[in-house]
């Protein structure tokens, strides 16, 4: 099939096709072309891991239920000035955002009963979740459509049935990869990529090769670069498409996705081809 509007497939909808509750930035400050080796949109000041509490019953509940859970690094989007251009984002650990993520479930869930507090305060508008306090950490979250296309031209985009034992959008259909962003800086070192083309391509890699060690803070070599992950044949080959112009990266915006808390951005990797 070929899309037409690559745009209509961040129209995500259930199985029960009502569409997920969410802000979208309305603005075209995120929409766009990238750059391979910038990080622009995106502002990470520091690498440095800023580690934050969270609710252990919560955790060991919630594992009880069959979630997989580590406290792995990831990228968190700190209060900021709502209409920069530049996304400022900080290390922290995964954990430290369960508080947002499940007192924003319990909001949108329609058989939760609880009230909503953060629907009617800071979740009003796109703009305003980014400027005021919250009771937690706003993850960074990254959905890439990822556009194959054939000798013939015909265009293909896989999509995916997300796992029951995620926390977030468990059981949804999604683009793939569908991730949250990690730092592109081991210490002092910087990969070659920019925040999000180093995630784009790592979560490639995983997702369609299978390398899932690479997605492993425990695996990670202590003091290496992070261009370790494409150390492999996998990892080589894509590098050959990249460097020799095949593939092209823009964004197509931004949103909060209301049922955890996570600001996603929208991004298109065009023109590789499935052989």
């Amino acid at each position: 099939r070929r899309f037409e509007n690559l745009g209509a497939l961040y129209e995500t909808q259930s199985s029960e096709s009502s569409v997920l509750p969410a802000l979208y930035d309305t603005s075209p400050r995120f929409v766009g072309p990238l750059d391979w080796g910038s990080d622009v949109p995106l502002r990470l000041g520091s690498a440095a891991l800023v580690r934050h509490d969270y609710d252990r019953r919560l955790v060991e509940r919630l594992r009880r239920q069959g979630h997989r859970l580590t406290d792995d690094p990831a990228l968190h989007v700190p209060r900021q000035q709502a209409d920069s251009d530049v996304l400022d984002v900080e290390v922290t650990n995964y954990l430290g955002s369960l508080a947002l993520s499940t007192a924003l479930s319990s909001e949108t869930d329609p058989g939760g009963g609880a009230g909503t507090p953060l629907l009617d305060g800071a979740f009003t508008s796109f703009e305003k979740a980014l400027s005021e306090p919250l009771p937690g950490r706003m993850l960074l979250g990254l959905d890439v459509c990822v556009v194959f296309r054939d000798d013939d031209s015909r265009e293909y985009i896989p999509l995916h049935q997300r796992s029951s034992e995620t926390v977030n959008a468990h059981g949804l259909w999604a683009v793939v990869p569908a991730c949250t962003a990690v730092s592109n800086q081991h210490g002092h070192l910087r990969s070659r990529f920019g925040l999000i083309a180093y995630n784009v391509l790592k979560e490639f890699l995983e997702e369609f090769f299978g390398l899932e060690d690479i997605s492993n803070a425990e695996s990670t070599p202590r003091g290496t670069h992070p261009d370790w992950v494409f150390n492999n044949p996998e990892g080589e080959q894509l590098l050959r498409e990249v460097d020799s112009g095949g593939v092209a990266l823009s964004m197509t915006g931004a949103m909060i996705d209301l049922t955890h808390g996570s600001l996603v951005l929208g991004v298109v990797a065009a023109e590789l081809r499935h052989d």
